[in-house]
């Protein structure tokens, strides 16, 4: 059964929640819902944020040990710094670490590392890039 009440996708068809408009949710663990216009808040738990921290200060000790330039290593460390303060917050902004760490990455990637090398040398950016969600 599906009712048209002037709102696109509202409806019940027996099974889950049809929404006409954005839904946000929010503090939850573990994905939710999925689709457009949705949005999710999820606060990581305490353990996450200290495999977190524990993750960039590995990483940050292995990528002092890749052969970049200067001007490479300058940016890295400038990102990783930018990162390990965050992560140190009471209340870290993940969305923050996120990017500083898909800058690392990406600069790693312009400075001719592939992602398999970059994650065989940097074991740690594996560790961290899963805990951010972001996809080697």
């Amino acid at each position: 059964m599906y009712e048209e009440n002037g709102s696109k996708n509202v409806g019940d068809k027996g099974y889950g929640i049809n929404a006409g408009g954005d839904v946000h949710i929010g503090d939850i663990s573990g994905q939710f819902a999925i689709g457009t216009n949705i949005s999710q808040v999820q606060s990581p738990s305490p353990t996450d944020i200290e495999n977190l921290k524990k993750s960039l200060l590995d990483l940050q000790k292995e990528l002092s040990n890749l052969d970049l330039s200067s001007e490479d290593q300058d940016i890295i460390k400038g990102d990783m710094s930018a990162a390990i303060k965050e992560a140190g917050k009471e209340e870290p902004k993940l969305q923050n670490i996120k990017s500083r760490v898909e800058n690392i990455i990406e600069t790693l990637k312009d400075a001719g590392k592939t992602v398999k090398n970059i994650s065989e040398i940097c074991g740690s950016i594996k560790i961290a890039a899963t805990l951010l969600g972001i996809t080697l």
